[in-house]
């Protein structure tokens, strides 16, 4: 839960990230005037958006991976605490047919002896 919770967390920063980048472009862009180039790169900021849709799904299919991973390791969690479950339950029923076996054995070994 508590590694749910802290990709959940991780996910978020980097949207906010992401969306402040975004924003500050728009404004960027707005005062500006069009294909304005703030970052030097070469490339107009209007054009970079793309590249930051991108980057906003790259987050997104890293979050969803980690979600599956966490899940898939609480899901071996769970299954093997069933098998342990399992296991001590047999254990007990074999405790008790033991304890069966035992009373008859020692009737057995009583009546045998009169």
């Amino acid at each position: 839960m508590q590694a749910e919770q802290m990709a959940h967390t991780d996910y978020q920063n980097e949207l906010d990230r992401l969306n402040k980048v975004q924003i500050a472009m728009i404004n960027a862009e707005s005062k500006a005037g069009p294909l304005s180039d703030i970052d030097q790169s070469g490339t107009a900021d209007v054009l970079e958006m793309n590249k930051l849709s991108a980057e906003t799904s790259k987050a997104a299919r890293d979050y969803q991976s980690k979600m599956a991973e966490i899940q898939n390791k609480n899901k071996l969690a769970t299954d093997k605490m069933t098998i342990e479950r399992e296991k001590l339950k047999v254990e007990r029923e074999n405790q008790a047919n033991d304890i069966e076996v035992a009373k008859i054995n020692a009737r057995n070994r009583s009546s045998k002896s009169k």
